[in-house]
């Protein structure tokens, strides 16, 4: 069977909408400030900085580290990828990561 092909009932009942023309497609474009560009940058940065820690650590974290060490970059990323789709809630996220973060530096 050739790259792509789906039995002619699928085809009929869930088409795919397929671009004729790339000329005249609509892009996917979110509106951002220069601030909202630096504070997503900058927060690239500082989970790059951290991924890269915990790799170049990672025989000296334990095992419960290298978990929070995860869930705090997950969350991260989830967050601020969250944030430049803007989606609402996004804030929330990266509030309650914030809080999180000064918890564990503070603890």
């Amino acid at each position: 069977m050739p790259t792509g092909w789906r039995p002619a009932d699928v085809k009929d009942k869930y088409p795919i909408k397929i671009i004729e023309n790339v000329y005249d497609f609509k892009r996917y474009d979110t509106e951002a400030s220069s601030l909202f560009k630096g504070y997503s940058v900058f927060q690239m940065l500082v989970t790059l900085m951290l991924m890269l820690y915990m790799f170049y650590n990672f025989q000296k974290l334990g095992f419960n580290d290298l978990l929070l060490f995860g869930a705090f970059l997950f969350v991260g990323i989830y967050g601020y990828t969250t944030l430049m789709d803007g989606k609402k809630y996004a804030v929330w996220i990266e509030a309650l990561r914030s809080v999180l973060g000064i918890g564990y530096i503070l603890a």
